[in-house]
């Protein structure tokens, strides 16, 4: 995955990954959420091409393991990275679409976990999503 854009917190502890900055897709929120958004044999396709580097403890490296990760969240619709890229750093991320439904991007909210845990961080998915929606509708993405 690669940022496109990103608006920083004022916050002094924050986590900065700046525009164009290139992130697994196996153990981030967004790059998970691209994954699920695949067929099943894209999806067993890709990760079982994917190095799935252990970036953390959390990290998953289980090809198996990561395939149920990516299918919870084809069902729920939103990525999680609950320190799995980044020691210490939580994400959310709920899809983009394009007019006919197919996801083109990602909006993502992360921070320190010391500042947002999972749990506070999924309590941002309403927000999100109606971002998301509101992104969507423009049609310009």
């Amino acid at each position: 995955m690669v940022y496109l854009d990103r608006v920083e917190a004022k916050w002094p502890l924050r986590t900065q990954l700046p525009i164009g900055t290139r992130v697994p897709l196996h153990c981030t929120a967004s790059g998970k959420l691209y994954l699920s958004s695949l067929s099943a044999t894209q999806q067993r396709r890709l990760v079982g091409a994917l190095p799935l580097e252990r970036h953390t403890p959390k990290t998953i490296t289980d090809t198996k393991i990561l395939l149920v990760e990516i299918e919870r969240i084809r069902e729920t619709g939103v990525g999680t990275d609950d320190e799995e890229f980044i020691e210490g750093m939580t994400a959310v991320a709920v899809p983009l679409l394009n007019i006919k439904g197919q996801l083109v991007g990602t909006l993502a909210c992360h921070a320190p976990s010391v500042r947002m845990n999972i749990e506070v961080a999924l309590g941002h998915v309403p927000a999100l999503r109606q971002a998301a929606e509101m992104l969507s509708a423009e049609r310009s993405i």
